[in-house]
């Protein structure tokens, strides 16, 4: 279970008790653990925070792996192109690209994910679902996040 509790010093620290009854030459005893989950909990309290801050954002905002697969979409991103947040989940940037914009918008990631700027913004063109295209100006930066905090972000 979770609680909190007191070092010497007298801080107070999220923690996660662990109990199990043994039995030890004939007499029953209780062995306890403590952890120390304020790291783990700061971090889900932030996550809240971002998520929050992402999907009431009337800018469509996505998140993607490392494979340009979509992990995140916030609802504003998937009503500009026409989709459910689900239909997108999965993958990448070019189901809602025109294919001829396909080639020059990987160049440009290519060389904004080779830079020490790690970032670009232009207009492009984007493919509705019904089959529309649309004006839109994007923007992509690369952060320097393991696969591991973007999984534990994003409950991968």
């Amino acid at each position: 279970m979770e609680i909190r509790l007191k070092r010497k010093d007298g801080t107070i620290y999220n923690a996660l008790l662990n109990a199990d009854l043994l039995e030890l030459k004939g007499h029953k005893v209780i062995l306890t653990s403590a952890r120390d989950i304020t790291k783990s909990k700061r971090a889900e309290r932030e996550k809240d925070r971002f998520l929050k801050a992402f999907a009431s954002s009337t800018d469509g905002i996505t998140i993607a792996d490392e494979k340009d697969r979509f992990i995140y979409i916030n609802e504003a991103y998937a009503r500009i192109f026409g989709y459910h947040q689900e239909e997108l989940i999965g993958n990448t940037w070019q189901k809602i690209t025109p294919p001829e914009m396909i080639a020059p918008i990987e160049m440009d990631l290519s060389n904004t994910c080779t830079t020490r700027y790690r970032c670009i913004l232009w207009e492009v063109q984007g493919l509705r679902k019904d089959g529309m295209i649309i004006p839109t100006e994007s923007g992509v930066r690369v952060f320097g996040m393991r696969k591991e905090t973007i999984r534990d972000i994003f409950a991968l």
